[in-house]
């Protein structure tokens, strides 16, 4: 009893003792604490000032309002993201501002990312009345929009972006628009109940998309102040719960007690109404399989592109890869020979793209790297790796590796680098000259380039200023002068220059389109009179190759070259002087910054605070009555994500049962969880463990080791496991391949035995042919002085364990999906996305029994 209450003890205080060696910092005003690393103290003002700006604006959109909320801001490379816990009541930041997707349109990173996740907050956590009560008293987990349709969640988002500035937001970005008017063009629009699911028939548009767009309808037609309407009528009913299984029961009534039509009837409305827009498709599409295509070039006769696919191969499972592809560009004309050649396959993105000199082509890959402020993915932060390939021989070697955002390979055989500051707000460019691995820096940006070309002695950039989108400029690399080249507000891509003429992508009119301008004449030309085009290619005999976003994804085209005189619209104005207008007028107001020591106490307390759950046990068995409470919390910055607490009074026997267990992420890369329970044997569990090695690319992914100890049988078994995890990945195959050491002795901590057993076990996942999979599991243990049930559990079709120590357990099935279904219902809110058949094979044998 005294080693348990030592160890409650140490689990309790440690926080607390903590707290002298914690690296968080804050500001804080009274609604928002922006918890930071040592360096990002600016961008945390920056974040705290935008979101106190928009605040109202948001808070009108959801008809909510908060006390303090944490965030803290993560860097983690080259990943762009940001999540919202509001069940542990935590934002999470991710400091790396895009420049080249849908999430590229957008005034400043922290408007985008911060305010998304306000949203959430607000949204989700809205309750009033008797759900209001039910929230206080058992927890966060009773917030009711936690159970609305995803396209309810993240549409709300989606839209309110949007709408703190024309120039900001995926629904002011082309891609989002783009997307919704093609598939409603196609009458592939999905249902209510489909939208919120992923779905392999349209790849590229998900609940963020489909929500996003629908509730933009909503307030066109009703206005915008009916969404604070919808969000009360939505949260202050029990029946709200019913949603997530029949959402018929009170969604409907709430979306017709606020606009007079439920669900069905409104989306109805919205699909006739996307429908009746004036779009263009292309005239000749070459594909037709959708999916994420990006990045078309023409080089040397050749037509390439990148292209990212997954195949279904079974419930819930697929294989993805990312490839460059290639073909002949006089192979156009004939779809049925398009045989695309695979020139680099590979696991993830092409973070910085490619290029190609001579007969050298360069591609990027993301790789992992240590020295990140983070939390969530143990300091690792993603760079870019800048890969040589000979076109010839097909030798491959990396010629550079860090905060690589884009690349240009010159004439003389260098290559221009566009590399982050740490904060991710300035590019550095830098020259790697031929057989060097240090870049030679020689321009400070003022802002972020995204896209580099050469035109002579200068360079034509893509290039992010401060409060501004990316636009298209000139730098003239002796003068070390900057000058707009195409003057607009809008998003530019520079993407080619063929003697005066450059070749861009641009935002220009709310939709994703290909321009042509003469770099003398000023003159701006629009390619193609398709509503969406992407990486204009202008080819030899007056034809144009683009790939085209459709009701599948992307896809790629070819027409006759056709090109009309285009005058930048009132709503892209230009952006005149390269000067950053700054920040919008905004104060976080009266703000407050903590050091380190005082920042963490405000985390200790709110670790403290049990917020996910707080819920009432009460059961009983015969003369029995049991009666508790289970709690449930987590800290704000990720150290400690959760911790559990449950305190129960068994009426017959009088007795207190507790069990209290703690996650702890404070010694990253190492991770704990400690755990201790008075009620089976006095049960003490430790388990530590530690990332030795991690991969984004295929071949050897990722190395774990630790070791775990536990208690047994009211501490007279003390069981220690060293263990080994290694995981492997390849284009078609994944394999985990994991090791234990189950450990006891009489002498150091006495057990009641001597033990060294061994167990391993090994996972499978392969791709078969006919879009098909294998997924097998070999379990094998030699564990003579374990307990004969402690080792193995229970084979597929028996109602009996496998009760051996020493033997081998062999799982394996084969999965086909044989019916696409793809479609769902309402109510109840069912959706089915394909049948799959599958065979399984288990087999047992004991070691002793074999061999006798």
């Amino acid at each position: 009893m005294k080693k348990a209450i030592l160890f409650l003890a140490v689990l309790l205080a440690l926080p607390l003792l903590l707290n002298a060696w914690a690296d968080w910092q804050s500001v804080a005003n009274q609604h928002f604490r922006i918890y930071f690393k040592d360096g990002w103290s600016a961008q945390a003002e920056a974040a705290l000032g935008t979101l106190e700006y928009y605040r109202p604006k948001l808070e009108q959109i959801t008809g909510n309002s908060k006390g303090q909320i944490p965030i803290n801001i993560q860097d983690l490379g080259n990943l762009a993201n940001g999540y919202t816990d509001p069940v542990g009541t935590r934002i999470a930041l991710f400091a790396y501002p895009p420049t080249s997707d849908e999430l590229a349109i957008g005034e400043d990173w922290w408007q985008m990312v911060a305010c998304h996740e306000y949203l959430h907050e607000l949204q989700i956590t809205k309750a009033s009345g008797t759900l209001a009560l039910l929230r206080l008293l058992f927890g966060n987990i009773l917030y009711p929009h936690l159970w609305q349709p995803g396209w309810m969640t993240e549409g709300i988002t989606v839209y309110g972006e949007s709408k703190l500035s024309a120039l900001t937001g995926r629904l002011n970005g082309g891609t989002y628009p783009s997307t919704i008017t093609a598939l409603a063009k196609s009458g592939r629009l999905p249902s209510p109940t489909k939208a919120s699911y992923f779905s392999y028939d349209t790849p590229h548009a998900n609940h963020y998309t489909y929500g996003g767009a629908f509730y933009e309808y909503l307030t066109k037609t009703y206005g915008e102040d009916k969404l604070a309407q919808l969000f009360n009528n939505t949260s202050s009913s029990t029946w709200s719960y019913s949603s997530v299984l029949l959402p018929n029961l009170y969604l409907d009534k709430a979306f017709t007690a606020t606009f007079g039509k439920d669900v069905a009837g409104l989306w109805a409305d919205w699909q006739a109404y996307e429908q009746a827009k004036n779009y263009v498709l292309p005239e000749r599409t070459l594909t037709s399989d959708g999916w994420m295509k990006s990045d078309l070039r023409y080089y040397n006769g050749k037509i390439y592109y990148i292209e990212g696919k997954a195949l279904k191969t079974g419930p819930s499972s697929s294989f993805m890869n990312y490839r460059l592809c290639r073909l002949d560009a006089s192979s156009l004309q004939n779809q049925a020979s398009l045989h695309p050649e695979t020139v680099v396959l590979q696991s993830g993105e092409f973070p910085a793209g490619y290029a190609i000199a001579g007969d050298k082509l360069y591609y990027t890959r993301s790789e992992w790297k240590r020295g990140f402020d983070n939390v969530d993915y143990d300091g690792l932060g993603s760079v870019a790796e800048l890969w040589q390939m000979n076109l010839t021989t097909g030798k491959k070697q990396k010629v550079f590796s860090g905060m690589l955002r884009s690349f240009c390979p010159q004439s003389d055989g260098s290559i221009v680098l566009s590399l982050d500051n740490q904060t991710h707000t300035r590019s550095t460019l830098a020259r790697l000259r031929p057989g060097s691995s240090e870049p030679e820096a020689f321009y400070e940006a003022g802002g972020l380039v995204y896209s580099i070309l050469e035109r002579g002695s200068n360079l034509v950039m893509g290039m992010k200023l401060p409060w501004r989108l990316g636009g298209t400029y000139l730098l003239e690399t002796s003068a070390r002068r900057v000058s707009a080249l195409v003057n607009t507000s809008g998003y530019t891509v520079p993407l080619a220059i063929e003697g005066d003429n450059l070749v861009f992508n641009g935002v220009l009119d709310n939709l994703y389109a290909g321009y042509v301008m003469n770099m003398r004449t000023n003159r701006i030309q629009r390619i193609s009179n398709c509503s969406d085009v992407r990486s204009p290619v202008l080819l030899p005999g007056n034809r144009t190759a683009f790939l085209s976003l459709g009701s599948r994804g992307y896809d790629l085209c070819l027409e006759n070259t056709r090109l009309t005189n285009f005058d930048i619209p009132a709503s892209a104005k230009p952006s005149g002087q390269i000067t950053s207008p700054g920040q919008p007028k905004s104060s976080p107001g009266s703000f407050v910054r903590n050091g380190h020591a005082s920042s963490y106490l405000s985390n200790i307390g709110h670790l403290l605070v049990p917020r996910v759950a707080h819920i009432p046990i009460l059961y009983g068995t015969g003369d029995s009555l049991v009666i508790g409470a289970l709690l449930y919390g987590n800290d704000a910055v990720g150290d400690f994500p959760a911790w559990t607490a449950t305190l129960q009074y068994d009426t017959f026997l009088q007795r207190w049962m507790y069990q209290v267990a703690l996650e702890n992420n404070f010694f990253n890369p190492v991770h704990q969880v400690l755990g201790y329970s008075n009620d089976d044997d006095q049960t003490l569990t430790a388990q530590q463990y530690m990332s030795l090695y991690q991969s984004q690319n295929y071949g050897l992914a990722s190395v774990y080791a630790g070791f775990s100890f536990e208690t047994r049988d009211d501490y007279s078994r003390k069981v220690w496991t060293p263990f080994i995890q290694s995981d492997f990945t390849g284009p078609y195959t994944n394999l985990s391949l994991r090791g234990y050491v189950p450990l006891e002795t009489r002498e150091f901590m006495p057990s009641d035995r001597n033990r060294t057993g061994w167990q391993g076990l090994a996972q499978l996942h392969q791709q078969l042919p006919l879009s098909s999979e294998l997924k097998a599991s070999a379990f094998v243990a030699d564990d003579p002085d374990a307990d004969a049930d402690e080792v193995f559990g229970r084979i597929r079709g028996y109602d009996k364990d496998f009760d051996v120590n020493r033997g081998a357990f062999l799982q394996a099935t084969v999965y086909k999906p044989v019916l696409k279904i793809r479609q769902g219902i309402w109510a109840p809110q069912i959706y089915i996305e394909d049948i799959n058949l599958g065979v399984f094979y288990d087999m047992a044998m004991p070691f002793d029994k074999a061999f006798e």
